[in-house]
């Protein structure tokens, strides 16, 4: 049992989610639900955006800005 909290209880901010709630919630946290609106604001909510030299198809901060806005202004 969890101190504080009465066997077979949660509290007031947990609750137990399923699997495709927990899906959801990771996927829209990263806004790879094609909420992303700018690049400006997509840095913004993730916190950064690495910058990485090497390119095979195209440089790691472009493909994360690519796989939540799709077409963007560079």
């Amino acid at each position: 049992m969890r101190r504080g909290l009465v066997a077979g209880r949660t509290s007031a901010t947990e609750r137990e989610v399923t699997r495709e709630e927990a899906q959801r919630i990771a996927v829209r946290a990263q806004l790879l639900d094609g909420s992303a609106k700018t690049v400006l604001e997509t840095v913004r909510h993730l916190g950064f955006l690495q910058l990485d030299p090497i390119a095979t198809v195209a440089t790691p901060q472009e493909l994360v800005l690519w796989s939540r806005l799709g077409s963007h202004d560079r």
